[in-house]
Parts: C-alpha cells; sequence; structure tokens
C-alpha cells in the first residue's frame, strides 16, 4: 500500500515540479495579466509597453524551454536575443509612434 502512494507522488511530483510545468504556469499568469492590463488602462502608452515586455518575455520563456534554444550554441541564443531586442524596439517605436505621432 505504501509503494503505491509513493509512487504516486513521486510521478506526481515529476510531473508538477519540473521546470517545463513551471514555466507553463508562469506563461498563463503573465497571460492572464497582460490582459487585465488590457482591461484596465487600453488606450495608455505605458500600459501596452508593458504588454509588450510581457509578450516579449512570453516568446523567450517558449523558445528556452520548450523549444530548448537554451541547450544550444552560444551563437544562437546571441541572435536570438539580439531579433528579439529589436521587435521588441521595433514594437515600442511603433506603439509610441502611433500615440503620440
Amino acid at each position: 500500500c505504501d509503494f503505491s502512494s509513493n509512487l504516486f507522488f513521486n510521478l506526481m511530483d515529476k510531473i508538477l515540479f519540473n521546470r517545463s510545468s513551471i514555466v507553463a504556469v508562469l506563461l498563463l499568469f503573465a497571460t492572464v495579466a497582460a490582459w487585465l492590463i488590457f482591461e484596465q488602462y487600453a488606450g495608455n502608452f505605458y500600459a501596452s509597453v508593458i504588454i509588450i515586455l510581457i509578450a516579449l518575455i512570453k516568446v523567450r520563456a517558449i523558445l528556452y524551454t520548450f523549444m530548448e534554444l537554451s541547450c544550444q550554441l552560444l551563437i544562437w541564443r546571441v541572435v536570438f536575443n539580439v531579433w528579439l531586442l529589436i521587435v521588441g524596439v521595433a514594437l515600442v517605436t511603433g506603439s509610441y509612434s502611433s500615440f503620440y505621432g
């Protein structure tokens, strides 16, 4: 009897407390946070910048965790991070020009 309960809890520990599961839950919370910020502060430039930053963090988390970019060569991680920075700057610049341009 004790063996089956330990087996169950060991399996649940492996499923619930691994890196992928924790990142998935954090992605869910980040999505809800971005949605709540949009609902509360729609039309605010700073809110749009925060939502863009949340989206960029989510993209980085997905690629590093689920697409295993963290296991790749350093050059690929640098290229991805530079690309993400360029996209982020372009999005914030476009958001600024739509609000104040």
